[in-house]
Formats: structure tokens, C-alpha cells, sequence
């Protein structure tokens, strides 16, 4: 008998995550997925970094220097906005 949890559990879909690791040892199956699930903090700080309130997409910069330069802030915002949303969440998780 199928019951709607299992039915659901069916229609899910899979997918494969592979790592260069073939050692057991050296990398657990639930350590490169728990690598995998902790990529979505940094494709969250990219998208921020593209979010139109950022204003990046309306600099037009020509000179390599400007352009590396605007790179490193851009990545230092990221790197500060990072931080700040960690302390807000210790923050949150100590007032519960």
C-alpha cells in the first residue's frame, strides 16, 4: 500500500553530487553533502551582489585597474554583509 508520504518520497526527483575524493576516509558522504547544501550561502551573497540595489550592473568601468578594484569592493561587501547576517543570526538564535 502507497501512502501520500511514501507517494510523495516517489515523485521526488534525485540528483548526483560527485567529488575528485574517492578515500571514504578522507570525506564522508554526509560531509560532501553537507558541502553541497553550504554552497546556498554563497550563491545567496552572489545574488545579492547582483540584486539592482546594489547598483553594480549600472557602473560601466573600461580600465582593467577599475574594474579589478571594483571587484575587490564588491567582494569585501559581500564579505561584510556575510558577517552582519551571521551576527544577526546568533543574535536571533540567543533572544530564540
Amino acid at each position: 500500500m502507497v501512502t501520500a508520504s511514501s507517494a510523495l518520497t516517489l515523485r521526488k526527483g534525485k540528483f548526483i553530487v560527485a567529488t575528485n575524493l574517492l578515500d571514504r576516509e578522507d570525506l564522508s558522504d554526509e560531509e560532501v553533502l553537507t558541502a553541497y547544501t553550504g554552497q546556498q550561502h554563497a550563491e545567496g551573497g552572489f545574488r545579492f551582489l547582483k540584486d539592482p540595489l546594489f547598483f553594480a550592473h549600472s557602473l560601466f568601468l573600461e580600465l582593467e585597474s577599475r574594474i579589478v578594484a571594483m571587484v575587490m569592493i564588491m567582494g569585501l561587501a559581500l564579505l561584510i554583509y556575510a558577517i552582519a547576517e551571521k551576527k544577526l543570526r546568533e543574535a536571533l538564535a540567543k533572544e530564540d
